[in-house]
C-alpha cells in the first residue's frame, strides 16, 4: 500500500513499506498515543462496544488494520473479544504493539491485502485508508473478510481529498452512524475526524441493543 498524492496528508504522500518503518523506529508517529488523539479513538471503542452484539456472537474477532502499536487494542478491553488481530507494514510498530502484552491479541507484519486471516466481526480501518494506492480493490479486499453481519468501522482525519474516499466507502458498506471529531486545543487536529460505523450491503436489518 502506497500513498496516492492528492488523496492522503502530506505526511503520507509516497510512505511505502519502507518508510512506515524508518517513520515508527524515528518516533515520527509517537503522536498516535498523544492527549488529543483520545477522541477518535474512544469513537472507535464505543463504535465497537455498542455495535460487536449485533454481529450475532457475544465474542467477536476483530481485524485492527493498520494497528500501528497496539493504541486501539488497549481502548477494546472489557469488550470480551473472541480475538483480536492487528495487521501492519512495520516490523517496529508490530513488535512494539506485541510487547504492550494485550491478553488475547495477535501482531502480524504485513500487507492484508496478501494475507489470509479468515474472517472477521469488526473491522477497524484507523486513519489508514488514505494510505492506500488503490482504495476500490483494497475496499473488496475488506468486504471479503467481513463475515456477513459483520461491522467495520473507520476512521479519517478530515483534509482534501476525503470526500471521494468516503464515497467509496459509503458505497460499498452502507453506513449506520457516523460522528465528526475534533480537539481544538491542538492547531494540527482543528480540523478533526469523521468516524463511522458501517454493515455489508447484503446484510439483514441492523438491531441494536442499548448498552447496560
Amino acid at each position: 500500500m502506497v500513498a496516492a498524492a492528492g488523496r492522503a496528508p502530506a505526511q503520507a504522500r509516497g510512505l511505502d513499506a519502507g518508510g512506515w518503518e524508518d517513520a515508527y523506529r524515528n518516533g515520527r508517529l509517537d503522536y498516535y498515543d498523544r492527549l488529543d488523539e483520545l477522541a477518535r479513538y474512544s469513537l472507535l471503542a464505543g463504535y465497537v462496544r455498542v455495535l460487536a452484539p449485533s454481529t450475532g456472537t457475544s465474542r467477536p474477532r476483530v481485524l485492527d488494520v493498520g494497528a500501528g502499536t497496539g493504541i486501539l487494542r488497549g481502548h477494546l478491553d472489557g469488550i470480551g473479544l473472541g480475538e483480536y488481530v492487528g495487521v501492519d507494514l512495520s516490523a517496529a510498530a508490530v513488535a512494539a504493539a506485541t510487547a504492550r502484552g494485550h491478553a488475547g491479541a495477535r501482531f502480524v507484519t504485513g500487507d492484508v491485502a496478501s494475507l489470509d486471516l479468515g474472517t472477521f466481526d469488526v473491522i477497524a480501518l484507523n486513519e489508514m485508508l488514505y494510505y492506500v494506492a488503490e482504495p476500490e480493490t483494497f475496499l473488496a479486499r475488506i468486504e471479503a473478510c467481513l463475515a456477513s453481519a459483520g461491522v467495520l468501522v473507520v476512521s479519517m482525519w478530515r483534509h482534501p481529498g476525503d470526500r471521494s474516499l468516503w464515497r467509496l466507502v459509503d458505497d460499498r458498506f452502507p453506513r449506520i452512524d457516523r460522528v465528526e471529531a475534533r480537539n481544538r486545543a491542538n492547531p494540527v487536529n482543528r480540523r478533526g475526524w469523521w468516524v463511522s460505523a458501517h454493515r455489508r450491503r447484503d446484510a439483514a436489518t441492523l438491531t441494536i441493543d442499548d448498552p447496560a
